[in-house]
C-alpha cells in the first residue's frame, strides 16, 4: 500500500511536502487570499447568529413574562382598592388583557424553528471552521509554503491562530462581517458574485497537497478512485480528473428550490427563513403601554362604557367611541388621575407584606418591586381571599338589612290600616301600641297614625343592623351640626346617632347600607375581572 493511501478525508492528518520531496512531483499549490478570504467572511457572519438569534426565543418569553409581571401587579392593586378607585382603574387593566401573550403551542413551534435554524447554520459553520482551520494548520514550518495564504498571496498562514478573525468558535460574536452580510437568508453569504464559482484560486509557487487527489499527487482520495470530493460543506470541490481547487459558485436564495445551491448552504438559508419568518420570536421587545394605547383600546373603552357610564348594552363603534371620549379623556389622558403613569405612582407607593408571599420573613415590599411570578401569584391568590370574605360578610349584612326592611315594611302596611280604623276614637288608637293618636286632648276628632319609632326599633333589634326606614328622630333635625350632635348611643362604628346624609338628617346606619353596597357593587366588578 503506497503511504498516500493511508490518508482519509475523515481523519485531520494534513502533511505539507516541501517541493525537494522526491515523491511529491506535481504537488498542489496554496489556496490564494483571495479565494479563502470570502469564506472567513461567511464564517464571521455565521458566527453573528448565535448573538442576534440564538437568544431570540427566549427574548419572547421574557417579553410575555414581562408583561405578566406588570398585569400580576396592576391586579394585585386593584383587589386593594374599593369603589370608584377600583372602577376606574380597571380599564387600564382591561387594555394590558387584550395583550396577546404567546400561548405554548405557539411557543413550542417556535422553538423548533429556532432549533432548526441553529442547527443547520451550526452545521454549516463546524464545517467551513474545520475545513480553514485544517488548511491554516498545513504549513512549513517557516510559512514559506502552505495551504492558505496571507493577503498578497507572499506566505501562508501558519496556523489557525491567525484566522481569529474569521471567528471559527461556534460563540456569540459581534457582527464584524462585511455590509452585505446579515442574519437574513438572502444575505447570510453576502453577494452571491462574490462566491461565483472560480477554477483560479490556488497559486503558481506555495505548495499544498490538500488542493488535489491523491491521483493526481494530493491526499485527498476515496480508495485512490477518481470521484469529485466536496470542502467546506461543498463551497469548495476536486474534480476527479485532479485539477486543482475549485470553488462552486453560491447562488441568490430561492425558497422554493435549491438550484445548483450546495446542500448545506442551502438548508441553512432554508431553516433560517423559516425562522426569520415566525412572528411569535421576532416580536418586538416588551415596552408598558401608553396613556395612547389605553386611549385607542377597544377594550378599554368597553370596560368604560360598561362600568364607569353604567350602560351593559353592546358596544357600537363610532357612536360609543363619542360617548366614552370625554372620559378618556377627563381620566386617561396624560397627566390624569388615571393615566397609566400616574397608576404606576401608586403602584410604587404601594406597600405589601411580605409574610404574605414569602414564609417567615418580616417587613414590607413596595408592589412594583416584587418581579418574581410566584411571588405575585400568592400575593393575587391572598387578596382574592380577603376579597371572597368581605364580599361574603357584606352579603349576609345586606340580607339582614333586607328581611329586616321587608318585615317592616310588611308591619307599617298592616299596622297602618289597623291604625286608621281608630281615626276619631283616641280611646282605641291610645288602646293599639303600633299606634300614636294625633288629636291631641280631643276624644272623638284626629288622626291615628303608626306608631313609626316603636317599629323602627323593633326591627332594628330583630334585624341586627340598618332598615330601610328613616329614624323619626334623626329626621327632626333640620341643621347638620344639631344633626351630628343628636343624642343616643351611636351603633358600633358609628361616631354618632344621626348623620347628614344625601342633604338631609338620617340614621347613621343608612350610611352604612350604602357602604355595603358600594362595596357588594366593587366585589363584584371585580369578580368579573378575575
Amino acid at each position: 500500500m503506497r503511504l498516500k493511501q493511508r490518508a482519509h478525508l475523515g481523519v485531520a492528518v494534513l502533511i505539507v511536502l516541501q517541493a525537494t520531496k522526491p515523491t511529491q512531483a506535481t504537488p498542489g499549490n496554496g489556496l490564494k487570499y483571495d479565494g479563502w478570504a470570502p469564506l472567513c467572511d461567511i464564517s464571521k457572519n455565521l458566527a453573528h447568529f448565535y448573538t442576534e438569534h440564538a437568544t431570540s426565543a427566549q427574548r419572547a418569553l421574557t417579553r410575555d413574562e414581562q408583561l405578566i409581571i406588570e398585569e400580576y401587579q396592576l391586579r394585585i392593586y386593584l383587589e386593594l382598592q374599593q369603589g370608584e378607585t377600583a372602577i376606574k382603574t380597571a380599564p387600564v387593566l382591561q387594555h394590558f388583557t387584550s395583550i396577546e401573550v404567546a400561548t405554548a403551542d405557539q411557543l413550542k413551534t417556535s422553538l423548533g424553528k429556532a432549533l432548526s435554524a441553529e442547527r443547520s447554520i451550526a452545521h454549516l459553520h463546524g464545517r467551513i471552521a474545520e475545513y480553514l482551520g485544517i488548511m491554516a494548520d498545513a504549513h512549513s514550518s517557516s510559512g514559506t509554503h502552505g495551504c492558505l495564504l496571507a493577503s498578497g498571496d507572499n506566505a501562508a498562514t501558519t496556523g489557525k491562530a491567525q484566522l481569529a478573525a474569521c471567528h471559527l468558535e461556534a460563540k456569540p460574536k459581534a457582527k464584524t462581517a462585511p455590509a452585505e452580510y446579515s442574519t437574513n437568508p438572502r444575505q447570510l453569504f453576502g453577494n452571491a458574485q462574490t462566491h461565483a464559482a472560480n477554477t483560479d484560486l490556488t497559486d503558481n509557487d506555495q505548495k499544498c497537497e490538500l488542493t488535489r487527489i491523491s491521483s493526481a499527487g494530493g491526499m485527498i482520495s476515496s480508495n485512490n478512485g477518481a470521484v469529485k470530493v466536496d470542502l467546506a460543506g461543498g463551497y469548495y470541490f476536486i474534480a476527479a480528473s485532479g485539477t486543482a481547487l475549485q470553488r462552486t459558485g453560491l447562488t441568490d436564495y430561492n425558497p422554493t428550490a435549491r438550484g445548483s445551491q450546495p446542500e448545506t448552504y442551502y438548508q441553512a438559508q432554508k431553516d433560517l427563513d423559516g425562522y426569520n419568518s415566525d412572528t411569535t420570536v421576532q416580536r418586538p421587545d416588551y415596552a408598558r403601554p401608553s396613556d395612547q394605547d389605553v386611549h385607542s383600546s377597544q377594550e378599554a373603552k368597553k370596560a368604560i362604557k360598561k362600568f364607569i357610564l353604567g350602560d351593559n348594552t353592546k358596544y357600537e363603534g363610532t357612536t360609543d367611541d363619542n360617548k366614552v371620549k370625554a372620559t378618556l379623556d377627563d381620566t386617561y389622558a396624560p397627566g390624569k388621575e388615571y393615566s397609566v403613569a400616574k397608576v404606576w405612582q401608586k403602584m410604587a407607593a404601594t406597600n405589601i407584606e411580605k409574610s404574605i408571599y414569602r414564609h417567615g420573613e418580616q417587613g414590607t415590599e413596595k408592589l412594583t418591586n416584587i418581579n418574581d411570578l410566584n411571588d405575585l401569584r400568592r400575593i393575587l391568590t391572598h387578596y382574592q381571599g380577603a376579597k371572597a370574605r368581605e364580599l361574603a360578610e357584606v352579603h349576609e349584612e345586606l340580607r339582614k338589612s333586607k328581611l329586616s326592611g321587608q318585615t317592616e315594611t310588611s308591619d307599617l302596611s298592616k299596622n297602618k290600616k289597623a291604625c286608621a280604623q281608630h281615626k276619631s276614637d283616641k280611646k282605641a288608637c291610645e288602646a293599639d301600641s303600633n299606634c300614636i293618636w294625633r288629636g291631641g286632648e280631643n276624644e272623638a276628632e284626629g288622626e291615628c297614625e303608626v306608631n313609626t319609632t316603636k317599629l323602627t326599633k323593633e326591627a332594628k333589634k330583630a334585624g341586627g343592623g340598618a332598615t330601610g326606614i328613616e329614624d323619626p328622630n334623626c329626621s327632626d333635625y333640620t341643621d347638620p351640626e344639631k344633626c351630628s350632635k343628636a343624642p343616643g348611643k351611636p351603633k358600633e362604628g358609628k361616631k354618632a346617632v344621626c348623620g347628614w346624609i344625601e342633604g338631609k338628617c338620617q340614621d347613621s346606619s343608612i350610611l352604612v347600607s350604602k357602604q355595603f353596597a358600594l362595596s357588594v357593587v366593587s366585589a363584584a366588578f371585580m369578580a368579573l375581572l378575575f
